[in-house]
């Protein structure tokens, strides 16, 4: 029932009153549920927050509206590291993000990439090089492929003229090392060769270290699973920033 009070005398209206039944206060505890009941759930994973904000704008455009939608993903960042954090603290375990097959497979790598490899075996293979690794990796077996390069050093009394040449991108780098039995170092030079190139080129290495200019040769007789082992131990990883083919396949520096 509603009851209104005017006062048509004076012209004025005085607040309306207004009294309601159970009913009314039904239908809008019935109108609330439906909303709740249409409102868009959460996001499970923290890619799926992201996307939700919506395509990230040009910062060469609109560098505000950049920064705005910055903030936003740093916060939806900062509230997810949180939320691992607090699941790690509570079951020693970090979060998956992802649920069904591919979140095994991203669980898989991770465990892969920043997990500690308990070796158990390297051994030889019928590719020159080319290694077959066995490490238990979070309580589970792994196989992996190790590719162990030739490496030698070559001490030479003058600076060839191929060495100003030599970049980041080529097989052979100017070093510093410390020789055996105290030999003075003049100008050394480190060289990495893939093992089938080093045996199909085996002619050239060896006219090359039998150049005059050459005051010394080492290493070239080091066994390549014997490199391997002493570089890797009986506890190993992959490298923060390794360059790596793929999550069965390294190379030796990269581990």
């Amino acid at each position: 029932t509603t009851t209104a009070l005017s006062n048509n005398a004076k012209g004025r209206k005085r607040p309306h009153l207004a009294l309601t039944d159970g009913s009314s206060s039904s239908s809008s505890s019935s109108s609330g549920s439906a909303s709740a009941a249409t409102r868009e759930p959460q996001p499970t994973t923290k890619e799926e927050a992201i996307r939700r904000l919506g395509p990230a704008p040009d910062a060469n455009e609109d560098y505000g509206a950049w920064l705005r939608y910055s903030k936003a993903k740093w916060r939806v960042q900062r509230e997810w590291r949180r939320r691992a954090a607090e699941e790690f603290r509570r079951t020693g375990r970090a979060p998956l993000e992802r649920t069904g097959f591919g979140g095994c497979i991203d669980q898989g790598t991770r465990a892969i990439m920043r997990g500690t490899w308990q070796i158990v075996q390297v051994a030889e293979t019928a590719t020159p090089g080319e290694f077959r690794l066995f490490a238990v990796v979070e309580r589970s077996l792994h196989a992996f492929t190790v590719n162990v390069s030739r490496q030698f050093f070559i001490n030479r009394r003058h600076v060839p003229e191929w060495a100003e040449q030599m970049t980041g991108d080529t097989d052979g780098k100017r070093v510093s090392r410390l020789l055996p039995r105290n030999v003075p170092t003049a100008h050394l030079f480190q060289w990495k060769i893939r093992e089938h190139v080093y045996q199909k080129r085996i002619k050239q290495y060896e006219s090359f270290f039998a150049n005059p200019d050459a005051l010394g040769v080492y290493e070239t007789q080091v066994p390549l699973l014997f490199r391997g082992v002493l570089a890797l131990g009986c506890l190993g990883g992959v490298r923060a920033h390794a360059h790596c083919q793929g999550r069965t396949q390294f190379e030796l520096e990269d581990l």
